[in-house]
């Protein structure tokens, strides 16, 4: 995996576009596998890889167009990530699509409904189930649903400004999008 990881450095849109998706399909399976040397090796990988979608995503960098089209490749790998039982998946798509949603800009556009989606979705999945459970089974509610606010708020900032940033970009279109 380090000569992959090596050979993911600097690279262009055009030098990687067929092999993006496979890439994250890879690397995301490797960061699952049963053998901790696999494992390891597929966190280098990841931090490779998240680096080179987060280069490609930038319009600054890559152009709006090659930005887009990378996007649309790496987005739906990291969302799909989001929900993985393996916390250093989690861990892993959540970083790198915060920055891309940092970086993106107008090149998320045609994204931005999953994103939300997605996003909206997963902070839900963050409560504790000790909580779901605790909703039954105590009698001071007022108590737990303190508890549960104060959770949710510690545990959803970084999905809030991520959805803070993807707002700003919503216009017509993707409000249509957004809203079925």
């Amino acid at each position: 995996m380090w000569s992959l990881r090596d050979a993911l450095s600097s690279r262009s849109w055009e030098e990687v576009e067929e092999w993006l998706k496979e890439f994250w399909y890879i690397c995301l399976r490797a960061l699952d596998d049963i053998s901790e040397r696999v494992r390891k090796q597929a966190w280098g990988l990841g931090q490779a890889l998240s680096e080179l979608s987060i280069s490609l995503c930038d319009p600054t960098q890559s152009g709006l167009e090659n930005a887009s089209k990378a996007a649309g490749i790496a987005v739906p790998a990291l969302l799909e990530a989001f929900t993985h039982r393996v916390d250093e998946v989690r861990a892993l798509a959540s970083k790198t699509l915060s920055k891309i949603l940092r970086f993106g800009g107008e090149a998320l556009k045609e994204s931005i409904p999953d994103i939300a989606y997605r996003m909206l979705e997963s902070a839900t999945e963050v409560e504790a189930p000790i909580l779901n459970y605790a909703q039954f089974h105590i009698e001071q509610k007022e108590e737990l649903e303190s508890v549960r606010a104060q959770i949710a708020s510690d545990s959803t900032q970084p999905w809030i400004e991520s959805l803070e940033r993807i707002v700003v970009l919503v216009d017509e279109p993707v409000a249509k999008a957004l809203v079925p």
